[in-house]
């Protein structure tokens, strides 16, 4: 069976129209955390969003040379965005709730707070200047619905799955 496939039905003038397109599936259920779970799919869609553009802010006001199509920006977006691909459409979606809540958790702490103070594990010195400090409580603070949302997740999934029937 072909990956896609289209009826095609003849109009009242006798052309070919498409008139549906239909995908295989395994079974008679297609898998996705959007159809079980859309409230939440949304929210941790939005959250992983804002926590990009939390990025990409700080990377504007920081380093005005960059734009979004830079590699500092665009490389974690992409990252962000199969992230979330796999939690959305993955049949294992709570590894993908992990990876994302890793994600977020790195963009807080690395991004947000060590990466503004003067520790000397980065390649760079931060500026120490009350706008530097704002931009980095902002680009944290991006990060926090991210890591809120997919705990929540994490915490109702734990609660909802049976147990093994172990200790």
């Amino acid at each position: 069976m072909p990956l896609l496939s289209f009826k095609a039905l003849p109009d009242r003038w006798g052309t070919i129209e498409i008139s549906t397109l239909s995908m295989p599936v395994v079974g008679e259920v297609m898998y996705s955390t959007l159809t079980m779970n859309g409230r939440f799919a949304v929210a941790i869609t939005i959250a992983t969003v804002l926590a990009w553009l939390g990025e990409v802010i700080h990377n504007v006001l920081e380093l005005p040379g960059l734009t979004v199509l830079s590699p500092e920006a665009s490389i974690p977006g992409v990252i962000a965005a199969l992230l979330l691909a796999a939690y959305l459409f993955a049949p294992y979606p709570r590894v993908a709730l992990w990876l994302l809540l890793s994600w977020g958790l790195l963009g807080l702490i690395g991004g947000g707070i060590l990466s503004v103070l003067p520790i000397g594990i980065f390649p760079f010195t931060a500026a120490q200047n009350l706008q530097h400090y704002l931009t980095h409580i902002f680009y944290g603070a991006a990060e926090l619905p991210l890591v809120l949302t997919t705990i929540i997740q994490l915490r109702r999934r734990r609660v909802s799955e049976p147990s093994g029937g172990g200790p």
